[in-house]
């Protein structure tokens, strides 16, 4: 080889691979990617519970959570005499209930401290613009319920005969 090519070919040796053996310029080292985590049981049951699922009640299709569902179930199972349903319809229920009562009170007592810190020193005028906005907010929850109620999915029938 001439001097002249020498110098103008790359050097292979320490901390210099080959051409063809190195990173190219665009391409990811790793292409795939991290692997994922593994998504943990309780994160999967409550997932697969808030799903949505449509529903034959009395001849009108609805779409509730399989949660919900599951509840319905029982407490119709309940109600046709069903003795074991009985019992554990009563031991989630009666617990479920207390939960529910302490938590509405909890939340009326914050509501009504924010309620009295606006009301404090308002006009007639901006005490009627509070009472829309909240009958906005409350027809707008109403608005998605019944919107999240009336999507596709799986069709099980429910009723009180069996």
């Amino acid at each position: 080889m001439s001097d002249g090519k020498i110098s103008k070919e790359y050097e292979v040796g320490y901390a210099k691979p080959p051409k063809k053996s190195q990173f190219r310029k665009g391409v990811s080292g790793n292409p795939r990617g991290r692997p994922r985590k593994a998504p943990n049981f309780d994160a999967q049951l409550i997932q697969e519970a808030m799903s949505l699922i449509t529903v034959n009640d009395n001849g009108h299709q609805k779409r509730i959570t399989k949660s919900k569902g599951i509840a319905k179930q029982l407490t119709n199972k309940a109600l046709t005499g069903n003795t074991s349903a009985m019992q554990n319809f009563l031991k989630v229920y009666l617990p479920a209930l207390e939960r529910v009562a302490l938590t509405a009170k909890a939340e009326a007592a914050e509501s009504d401290a924010k309620l009295e810190q606006i009301w404090e020193g308002a006009t007639e005028e901006q005490e009627d613009e509070i009472i829309l906005e909240y009958a906005e907010r409350i027809k707008e929850k109403r608005r998605k319920r019944e919107a999240s109620e009336t999507e596709g999915g799986e069709v099980f029938e429910t009723g009180t005969s069996e």
